[in-house]
């Protein structure tokens, strides 16, 4: 169906219009208006082109991050990312405060069982966590830890008309 947007075929298009037009204005003195016919052709064209083939700017893409100690400070605009703090403890040791930013966009943030203090700011954003909802405003989740380690991770998560998810690893 890729030749109905062919040059070759609008071109044809164009002077089967303009031949059927000028026969019938002259054997049964009938006009018809040929470009208002023409551009309502194209306008049909382009209809069934949205429909059946999908642009290549509507292709959503994923971005996948896993927890790395390097990064201080990540941002996701129009798409939509995972981070996987999962095997955090195998990794870092010494905490310190990573910093997300979800601009237009869908996060899903997978967390283990440390001790995490997440902080949340949101503006027109919907902002799931295993404890509460948060779609304006700023908030605090504490999660505590099952095991004995004294680390704490910090989390800043700033959502402005976006998706953001945060999921424990062990309840998923």
């Amino acid at each position: 169906m890729k030749f109905l947007f062919s040059f070759q075929f609008i071109a044809a298009l164009f002077l089967i219009l303009w031949g059927v037009s000028l026969l019938l204005n002259i054997i049964f003195k009938i006009h018809l208006p040929l470009g208002r016919i023409f551009f309502g052709s194209l306008l049909i064209l382009a209809g069934i082109g949205l429909i059946f083939f999908t642009p290549a700017f509507y292709k959503k893409s994923v971005s996948t991050t896993s927890y790395n100690k390097d990064f201080e400070e990540t941002n996701f605009v129009f798409g939509k990312a995972m981070i996987d703090f999962s095997k955090i403890s195998a990794i870092d040791s010494s905490g310190g405060t990573k910093k997300i930013n979800v601009v237009f966009s869908q996060a899903d943030i997978i967390i283990d069982d440390n001790e995490y203090n997440i902080d949340i700011d949101a503006a027109f954003a919907s902002v799931n966590t295993p404890e509460f909802s948060l779609s304006f405003g700023n908030r605090s989740l504490i999660l505590k830890s099952i095991k004995n380690d004294k680390i704490v991770y910090n989390i800043k998560i700033s959502a402005v008309f976006s998706n953001v998810n945060i999921r424990v690893a062990s309840k998923i």
